[in-house]
């Protein structure tokens, strides 16, 4: 990109994912919808008191990065990749600074790649869903709603629940959609991770080109 031309850049700074987009170019659209689900969950752990104490805990060297983010995830690498780098910055650069994570810049009028999201998704209640269940895993709190049990054995429900799904259909369905909730939003936060890092990398090219 030409130094002269950056009208072509628009820098971003977060907020929360915006519904409203109207003036906004294509290649926005497909930025905002891609880090949406990254907004809401660092919108979420940022303002969780057990995210923080982690983040606490590693910054004092008590708690080590990878056993902290095994309280979150356990088995998924890509989201176990998303929680290691969000409790890095929280602890490094203080949880204040994770909602800058979901910051980006985007040349405005560039056409759209190949598999680029052409749609912004309306309505955000799954991702916001599976980023509370996230914080409560993590807090070692039942994921059953207003359920004050902690589970034993680092299972993510207590037993009077965990009995529950083994004999009823709907609990073993919730159950379900619970694990698909935080798998859903960790994917969308990894993607998102990956467009605000390249995006980041194009901002500073383009920042060295100015200076030039």
């Amino acid at each position: 990109m030409a130094p002269w031309a950056r009208d072509q850049v628009r820098l971003k700074r977060h907020r929360p994912a915006r519904s409203d987009l109207r003036g906004s170019t294509p290649k926005e659209v497909h930025a905002e919808a891609t880090l949406r689900a990254l907004s809401t969950l660092t919108g979420v752990l940022g303002e969780d008191p057990a995210f923080g104490r982690h983040c606490a805990g590693i910054a004092s060297g008590s708690l080590t990065v990878s056993d902290a983010a095994r309280l979150y995830v356990r088995r998924d690498w890509i989201g176990r990749r998303v929680l290691e780098h969000l409790l890095r910055v929280g602890a490094t650069r203080g949880v204040a600074m994770l909602a800058a994570e979901a910051g980006y810049a985007v040349p405005a009028d560039e056409p759209l790649a190949p598999g680029d999201r052409r749609r912004w998704v309306r309505s955000n209640a799954q991702h916001t869903r599976g980023a509370v269940l996230l914080a409560r895993l993590g807090a070692g709190a039942c994921l059953k709603d207003a359920c004050l049990t902690h589970p034993r054995g680092g299972g993510p429900y207590c037993n009077a629940h965990e009995d529950a799904a083994r004999r009823e259909t709907a609990e073993a369905a919730g159950q379900a959609a619970d694990r698909r909730g935080m798998q859903g939003v960790l994917r969308g936060a990894a993607a998102g991770l990956d467009l605000a890092c390249a995006t980041r990398a194009a901002r500073t090219n383009w920042s060295s080109t100015r200076r030039v």
